[in-house]
């Protein structure tokens, strides 16, 4: 809500304390049903928006109580019926999830009256917040237009249909990102049989004429006000009222306006002067007949059903990129370092592409085991995958020996190592057979035990030959990955102090991690600086992390910029990501979306989960690009069957409103909960919404209580106020 404060005489007094919970900040507005204040919950100290039932041609607040009475006997029994109504409506509201509708959080009576709660989302009234009328684009008006047809389809759809009954540019917010948000229904409870309500909202020139008669109204009304609210959009004023228009009409349609006609679509002008006939027959008869006008069938198809999450934008928390992971498989040793590995099972690494390249088409004779794994990383890479060495169950039947190479004149120092990390992370085991490495899953009940990895002895004297060096960057990488530290900083030492830039990198992650040796963030960016300078991309990254974190070194996010950049410019594809990352938050640099896009796609088109989401994001609120909501579900796609459970939950989102693709709540259903599974609070709430509301699933409310538990005890407030709302 806008924080605009007026003055209200009837209004309770700044300081007040409702319900021992909401301390009032500000008197927001008064319209002749209502009070609204801004108040401060004491409990989360967060800001919400209170209306309280206050219909004033019927009731009096008495003087120093506070209370609210009726005006006498015969106002008694139409407030007790209005009261009852605020009731029924504040019930209803509480489960609206939609993202252009304000979300009511809970209800209560005190005070001789009701109130209910609403998220404070900080925009101001469209009458105040829109352009001039002569700087309004049909880009713009179309924007608004769709997310408040979207939101009134999702209200006249309600298995208990509701109609808002008081839409006008007051009632509209903007918010700062220009989305719209509808607010204060009035007293706005209807059911198809009709109004429930004893006091009908009317404002002049946005209320049909059926609005304060008994004549039937329906979501055709709804609409009547929307076109009014476009009206004064376009013209600067407002519509003539219904009550003059029924004889002589003054009503001049927008589609015979030259100067509007010169800036506006016939389809855009002649939809508002439909919505603004008199006859309610004439008018759209549903919101989805006006979407679909403006955008076809297909592209209007948006309407949210049920969840009020949103996609959110990438404010990715990259606390991944820290973890190390240099295994043979998956990183050579000019490479650097990459995140954590993959902890998902085989089966849903779904590699079968790749397995296929390695069990039928490899067949490599007398070819060291390191040229081997580079040749199957580039195969990988063409597919715009990071090539994990695992064995894929689903390819061939369960127990089915299959050779991953044959016939190789295998390295003795590297060829174990090899084997039990393929082992080790696929639940596999492997033998020898007729010349052949045979990998095969362990049958349950049978698994493997870890072999130790058997570290070469340091050589009697230290050498200088690229190859030796290179080996044992390689037995590092492979000691990492089997998570067997000790020793590791005795070995990187004198490397490392010779001025080798991998040694040194490697020794910074030892000491920033802990590896063998006591966590030191000072010594950790020691040695990664000394690689950095030496141009190591991974080390770069790493210092840039350290400075944007503030470990062993004063933070500061224009040092981290600096190094991400040197690192990025290399083609790291996680430094691109953090670069990325910096632009958009204008963290170290000044905020500039257009580049972000650019470090992020780089990133994105190597694989990177992280940014292929954050580029998913770009996409979705037309930040550094054109909004383009295919493209978005592309690259959501893209993580989210990496398992990024953040662009899992989007990708949901996106079939549930049919946004960038063909709404299937069976699917959203589908990576809700591939999402809701890895813990993410915002995917176990949506995941409740639609067992609560049967979509995409049979209505199952005790699986709707068990996945708003999850996401409540991580402190997700929908899903509490859920819980709440369902007796939990």
């Amino acid at each position: 809500m806008s924080a605009d404060t007026v003055i209200v005489p009837t209004a309770l007094p700044v300081g007040y304390v409702l319900n021992g919970t909401y301390a009032i900040v500000s008197v927001l507005g008064q319209g002749g049903f209502a009070i609204t204040y801004l108040a401060t919950d004491l409990t989360t100290q967060r800001q919400v928006v209170l209306k309280e039932n206050y219909p004033a041609q019927l009731v009096y607040r008495e003087p120093g109580q506070y209370r609210i009475a009726p005006c006498g006997a015969e106002a008694e029994f139409s407030y007790k019926a209005v009261l009852q109504s605020f009731i029924d409506e504040a019930r209803v509201l509480t489960h609206l999830r939609h993202p252009h509708i304000v979300q009511v959080l809970t209800a209560f009576q005190t005070l001789g009256t009701a109130y209910y709660v609403m998220d404070y989302v900080g925009g101001r009234p469209l009458h105040k917040a829109a352009p001039s009328s002569e700087k309004i684009t049909e880009e713009w008006l179309l924007s608004v237009m769709k997310s408040l047809l979207c939101a009134l389809q999702y209200l006249h759809t309600l298995p208990q249909p509701l109609l808002h009954r008081d839409i006008k540019p007051n009632n509209i917010l903007l918010l700062p990102d220009g989305s719209p948000v509808l607010i204060d229904f009035g007293l706005a409870r209807e059911a198809a049989a009709g109004p429930t309500s004893m006091l009908a909202a009317y404002t002049p020139g946005y209320s049909p004429l059926e609005q304060n008669s008994r004549a039937k109204r329906g979501p055709w009304s709804d609409l009547y006000a929307l076109g009014a609210t476009c009206y004064y959009l376009l013209t600067g004023e407002n519509p003539p009222d219904c009550h003059e228009r029924t004889d002589d009409d003054p009503y001049r349609p927008l589609g015979q306006r030259p100067e509007l006609r010169r800036r506006f679509s016939p389809a855009v002008l002649a939809g508002i002067d439909r919505a603004l006939r008199m006859p309610r027959h004439e008018r759209w008869q549903t919101a989805q007949d006006w979407l679909d006008s403006l955008f076809g069938k297909q592209a209007a198809a948006e309407v949210v059903s049920g969840s009020k999450s949103r996609p959110r934008r990438g404010k990715a928390v990259f606390a991944a990129a820290l973890l190390l992971l240099a295994a043979a498989g998956t990183v050579s040793y000019y490479q650097g370092f990459v995140s954590e590995p993959d902890k998902r099972t085989v089966n849903e690494m779904n590699m079968s592409r790749i397995m296929s390249i390695m069990i039928q088409d490899v067949r490599l004779e007398n070819t060291p085991i390191e040229d081997v794994l580079d040749f199957l990383r580039g195969e990988a890479r063409k597919y715009g995958l990071t090539l994990n060495f695992v064995y894929n169950d689903s390819a061939v039947p369960p127990g089915t020996p299959q050779p991953i190479v044959s016939n190789l004149a295998l390295q003795a120092v590297s060829i174990k190592e090899f084997l039990h990390y393929v082992c080790l992370k696929a639940n596999c085991q492997y033998r020898v057979e007729d010349g052949a490495i045979v990998i095969t899953p362990v049958v349950s009940g049978n698994q493997p035990q870890p072999q130790p990895v058997e570290p070469a002895p340091l050589p009697e004297e230290e050498s200088d030959a690229p190859e030796d060096r290179e080996s044992l960057i390689r037995e590092v990488d492979q000691l990492f990955a089997a998570e067997q530290y000790e020793g590791l900083v005795e070995r990187l030492t004198p490397l490392a102090e010779q001025g080798y830039a991998p040694a040194q990198g490697r020794l910074g992650a030892c000491y920033f991690h802990g590896y063998g040796v006591s966590q030191d963030y000072e010594q950790a960016v020691s040695w990664y600086r000394k690689a950095a300078e030496q141009g190591l991309a991974a080390a770069q990254c790493y210092l840039g992390q350290c400075y944007y974190g503030g470990h062993g070194v004063a933070q500061n996010n224009a040092q981290a910029v600096s190094w991400y950049r040197e690192a990025a410019e290399q083609g790291l594809a996680v430094a691109q990501c953090l670069l990325g990352v910096c632009y958009a938050d204008g963290q170290g640099v000044a905020q500039d979306y257009e580049q972000a896009v650019s470090w992020f796609r780089k990133a994105a088109e190597q694989g990177q989960a992280e940014a292929q989401y954050n580029l998913g994001q770009c996409y979705y609120g037309g930040h550094g690009v054109a909004q383009d909501y295919a493209q978005t579900v592309q690259w959501y796609r893209k993580a989210a069957e990496q398992g990024h459970a953040a662009a899992q939950c989007n990708l949901g989102w996106c079939y549930l409103e049919g946004r960038g693709v063909l709404q299937d709540y069976a699917q959203a259903v589908s990576w809700f909960r591939k999402a809701a599974e890895q813990g993410l609070d915002e995917a176990q709430y949506n995941l409740g919404l639609c067992y609560q509301n049967g979509q995409g699933v049979p209505q199952d409310y005790a699986q709707a209580v068990q996945w708003y538990r999850k996401a409540a005890e991580q402190g997700h407030a929908e899903a509490q106020e859920a819980l709440r709302s369902l007796g939990q």
